[in-house]
């Protein structure tokens, strides 16, 4: 757990895209989704990731809550977001069945 904190609130440019996402900022989030820049896909991974890890078995879904929970709420909130993270060609599997249970 230590690792993954460290990993989304002190990498860059995860922070720079939860701080953008954060904030609402309206063209920002439509740019991330039409570009698909590397920044924003990696923050998507990341999430996919922790989703990847509950279902092995190797991470508790209060675990994520209670470290990521707002972060994926958040993700929630942007239509744009949601919808290219519940477009099957982006792939984002674990990330959808994560967005359920939160």
């Amino acid at each position: 757990m230590k690792e993954l904190c460290e990993k989304f609130y002190e990498f860059d440019e995860l922070k720079e895209t939860r701080d953008s996402l954060d904030g609402g900022d309206s063209d920002q989030i439509s740019r991330f989704v039409r570009d698909e820049p590397a920044s924003f896909t990696d923050y998507l991974n990341f999430f996919e990731f922790l989703g990847y890890l509950h279902e092995s078995g190797q991470i508790e879904l209060e675990e994520i809550r209670g470290m990521f929970d707002y972060y994926l709420r958040n993700l929630r909130e942007h239509p744009a977001v949601l919808s290219y993270i519940n477009d099957s060609a982006k792939g984002f599997e674990k990330l959808r069945e994560l967005l359920k249970r939160v």
